[in-house]
């Protein structure tokens, strides 16, 4: 490791325009974190020996950035399929990779088969608790119509009860005070007829009162 008096220097790669550091080839990003390694004009991405170079500079890397060592791998024995085999031990390694692309493959196929199961298993339990609410809702609204109904009609029964036991009332009150009312017009009637004879009376005495003024005066003239 280069240091300048215990300080790691970092500088700007025109080329790749990228932080990195000279030494190592290690390029970083904006926050001064290991995104990968520069050798040969070729970026490389992340993976154990960078990891450790990494480890050994005390620099921090960032894990989203690294390289899983079976895609490599891969890219590898694609490249060696292009051309020919050395040797039958490089043939037959070569197809052993190639059988263990094939099993991944299908593992690979066996858990998106398994994901897209799982998912369906979760739509139709959303729909069967989708349904299952809609028809307690239903039920809900139901019962709550059945109620708002029984309700209406006991209010209906009840103000035909209190009319009844109004009419009732009614009735029993007229019976009671019925014979009262009657005797009290036939006596208002009878003090009717003895108010018009006390009133032919008053007319006759004040009849005969003018007679007897009249008298009296024609007795006094005489007199004079």
């Amino acid at each position: 490791m280069s240091k300048n008096n215990n300080r790691i220097i970092l500088k700007k790669n025109k080329d790749i325009n990228s932080i990195w550091h000279p030494e190592s080839g290690l390029i970083f990003n904006d926050n001064k974190i290991v995104t990968g390694k520069y050798v040969n004009g070729k970026i490389l991405s992340l993976n154990k020996d960078i990891i450790s170079l990494c480890i050994q500079w005390k620099f921090k890397y960032d894990e989203n950035f690294i390289v899983d060592e079976i895609e490599q791998q891969d890219e590898g024995d694609g490249e060696n399929d292009e051309g020919d085999c050395d040797d039958e031990g490089d043939c037959e390694e070569g197809e052993q990779q190639d059988g263990c692309d094939g099993e991944q493959d299908e593992d690979k196929f066996v858990k998106e088969d398994n994901v897209v199961k799982e998912d369906k298993v979760v739509k139709e339990d959303k729909v069967v608790k989708e349904d299952k609410v809609v028809k307690e809702d239903k039920v809900v609204k139901e019962d709550k119509v059945v109620k708002e109904d029984k309700v209406v009609n006991e209010d209906k029964v009840v103000n035909e009860d209190d009319n009844l036991l109004n009419v009732q009332v009614c009735n029993a009150i007229n019976n009671l005070i019925n014979p009262y009312v009657y005797k009290l017009k036939t006596e208002i009637s009878e003090q009717k007829i003895i108010i018009e004879d006390k009133n032919i009376e008053i007319e006759k005495l004040r009849k005969e009162l003018t007679d007897i003024k009249n008298k009296f005066s024609t007795i006094k003239q005489l007199f004079l």
